[in-house]
């Protein structure tokens, strides 16, 4: 107890509002995938910190950073992944301030990436440094990863380092957003498909003579939105949805009876459900749609496909961050599902590591908004819980 107190000590609130200030004020927007800055000041701080530090990258301009705290090779290792990338910050007409000034305001930091995710970016790093300026020697080690591309699907993050065999550990976090009172271990899949509808062109004073195929498409978008996905509602995430409609487009000119549309669909699936049954089942709608109306030709085709991911509450990463959490804020987090996709995915799926799937400071409803905000409190408890589960996670001398 007393080394935890001495790690506890060195946190200080003055500290973590100027990292994440720093943070914050450092653009890292994706896309186009501006990342590289940041980078660059996340790597200098963990070596300042004498943390070894290996730079990773599959494009020049966007490093991925791996910082490592060597343990004495006698306990289990521990990661900290998350990802310095942002949405972009939109029209600035829809923010109260500059979306890079990171604003001080009743106890918040206001900007772009403020809570998903340099809140939990800046908690991180601030965990490793007190456990640096604490003079605790780990048992086993600790590895930071703060990755790009994390926003536009994680391929040039933190899959590559999973590819590369860059990240190995017996437990993991996905330091994220979950107001700290939740700790998520599921997340949705996804699969997003595009549907093509085929008409025939034609004077749009004589819409007789052709086929619109915008027509057809607002039929198809309508069957899609009744379609009901045949699987069973997962305890914490409930069933799998559909987002129809997320792009249309189709047409050559407004007086040209239009011969394609294209649409897009979101659907977020559950674990155990099967990629191939929910396109069988687009392509029945599609079918029974025909059925209906004969001149609907449709083709579909395979945007993107997402693994859902899912660890037990009983994983010990699980009960050391409840611990951990309860200890500093009193309260114990609850076990959830999170609706969205996570970098975890690729430490669970393919790495096979038992990994909180996202747990961190900040509100979801804070993510990709104007005005976007975190609270500084929140911070600095997420930097001792950090702390914290690394010392139960991997041990001390």
């Amino acid at each position: 107890m007393d080394i935890q107190r001495r790690v506890l000590d060195q946190i200080s609130k003055k500290e973590v509002v100027e990292l994440l200030r720093e943070l914050v004020q450092t653009p890292s927007v994706n896309p186009p995938g501006e990342e590289e800055e940041i980078s660059l000041l996340v790597a200098g701080k963990l070596e300042a910190m004498g943390i070894e530090v290996r730079s990773v990258a599959v494009e020049s301009n966007r490093p991925n950073i791996i910082g490592r705290l060597r343990g004495l090779d006698q306990g289990t290792s521990l990661i900290l992944n998350t990802h310095m990338d942002t949405v972009p910050p939109g029209d600035r007409k829809d923010w109260s301030f500059d979306p890079f000034s990171a604003k001080i305001k009743n106890n918040k930091v206001y900007g772009r990436g403020a809570c998903d995710n340099k809140g939990s970016l800046t908690a991180m790093i601030m965990a490793a440094s007190a456990i640096q300026k604490a003079d605790v020697e780990l048992k086993g080690d600790l590895l930071l990863t703060a990755v790009v591309d994390e926003e536009t699907g994680g391929e040039k993050g933190t899959k590559y380092l999973v590819d590369k065999g860059l990240i190995k550990g017996d437990m993991g976090i996905a330091c994220g957003v979950s107001n700290l009172d939740k700790i998520y271990t599921a997340s949705r899949g996804g699969v997003r498909l595009e549907i093509t509808t085929k008409g025939k062109l034609a004077h749009a004073a004589m819409p007789h003579l052709g086929v619109n195929a915008v027509e057809k498409m607002a039929k198809v978008i309508l069957a899609v939105k009744e379609l009901k996905l045949n699987h069973r509602p997962h305890r914490l995430l409930g069933g799998p949805t559909i987002a129809p409609g997320t792009l249309i487009e189709g047409g050559v000119k407004i007086n040209v009876i239009p011969n394609t549309c294209k649409s897009s669909f979101d659907i977020r699936t559950v674990p155990g459900q099967s990629f191939d049954r929910v396109l069988d089942e687009f392509k029945e709608c599609l079918h029974n749609l025909k059925q209906i109306d004969s001149e609907i030709k449709a083709d579909v085709r395979v945007l993107r496909l997402t693994n859902p991911a899912e660890i037990s509450e009983k994983e010990r990463i699980v009960q050391v961050a409840r611990d951990a959490t309860t200890y500093v804020t009193g309260k114990k987090p609850k076990i959830a599902g999170i609706p969205g996709a996570t970098d975890a995915r690729f430490l669970i799926n393919q790495a096979g590591i038992p990994t909180i799937v996202d747990f961190g400071p900040g509100k979801l409803d804070q993510c990709h908004v104007a005005n976007e905000h975190i609270e500084i409190d929140q911070v600095v408890d997420a930097a001792k819980i950090y702390a914290l589960i690394v010392l139960k996670a991997c041990g001390y001398q």
